[in-house]
């Protein structure tokens, strides 16, 4: 026989009284009682979530999954609707509507407008990130080869990607960068400047190992390769991909690399004039 304890809870103030009992438990809201053996109601104080009930395991990782997927729906219709109307015009109530969910769900994952703005930015690989990541694993041993090798790599990238096409779209024509939305622009200027100091230290290395002209400076040829660059890919998305985004950029890249290079100097060879032998 087991020693129980009789257990009331009262219903407004929660508090709970106990007195000691054989046989039987009661455990109760207001006036209610269940008897309950005493080892049962300790199992159920003391239950572990995922071991002795799993199917709440399984319901707390299907509520976060689904929380995930909301975000990213929310991400989803932000791209669109600022892609459409501009960053910003663009309202959270546009966004809310376009994605099937309220206001309410939008601010329990985003603070604010700039900071989904910035989520929306922040999950794609911007042109700048892939040419930093060619340019670093690069196997070339020529710094001006690796300079084209991350270009052509970034032109292709860019070109088979739709979404970092639109995010591309969005920073450079869709948003005006005063008032909060200057803070975006903070880290885009800093992965600029990334990526000219990049090109920068190749072109440097280029003049020390003798292979960049001297016609160039290190520093205004590091500028004509981002300006390059930049320019192929804004102009190809603001002329609605008119031309062949790959062919032409890799034929444009590989002119300007080759104008960087030293050329060799031909070697004069003597002229050699033989008298002509006289036959008597």
């Amino acid at each position: 026989m087991y020693k129980h304890t009789s257990v009331i809870v009262n219903k407004r103030n929660r508090d709970i009284v106990s007195e000691s009992r054989l046989d039987t438990i009661t455990f109760g809201l207001s006036n209610q009682r269940y008897d309950k053996p005493q080892r049962d109601t300790w199992q159920t104080m003391f239950r572990h979530p995922r071991r002795d009930h799993p199917r709440e395991g399984n319901v707390m990782r299907r509520t976060k999954a689904e929380a995930g997927e909301t975000r990213e729906a929310i991400l989803d219709s932000a791209e669109t609707v600022f892609l459409e109307h501009g960053v910003n015009q663009s309202t959270l109530n546009q966004i809310a509507e376009h994605a099937g969910v309220t206001r309410g769900a939008i601010y329990f994952h985003f603070k604010d407008k700039l900071q989904l703005y910035q989520d929306v930015v922040e999950r794609v690989r911007l042109p700048q990130d892939d040419l930093l990541a060619k340019a670093f694993h690069c196997e070339n041993s020529d710094p001006l080869d690796v300079a084209l090798d991350a270009g052509i790599f970034c032109l292709e990238n860019f070109a088979g990607d739709q979404r970092k096409q639109r995010v591309f779209t969005i920073i450079t024509q869709r948003c005006e960068y005063v008032g909060e939305m200057a803070q975006v622009l903070q880290r885009l200027s800093a992965l600029n400047e990334e990526v000219q100091q990049m090109l920068l230290r190749l072109t440097r290395l280029a003049r020390k190992r003798g292979v960049l002209s001297p016609q160039w400076e290190p520093e205004i040829a590091a500028r004509a390769l981002q300006s390059t660059m930049s320019g192929l890919l804004f102009e190809w998305m603001r002329l609605e991909k008119s031309f062949d985004l790959v062919a032409a950029g890799s034929q444009t890249m590989t002119a300007i690399v080759d104008s960087l290079r030293k050329k060799a100097i031909p070697v004069q060879v003597p002229v050699v004039r033989l008298k002509k032998q006289l036959v008597a």
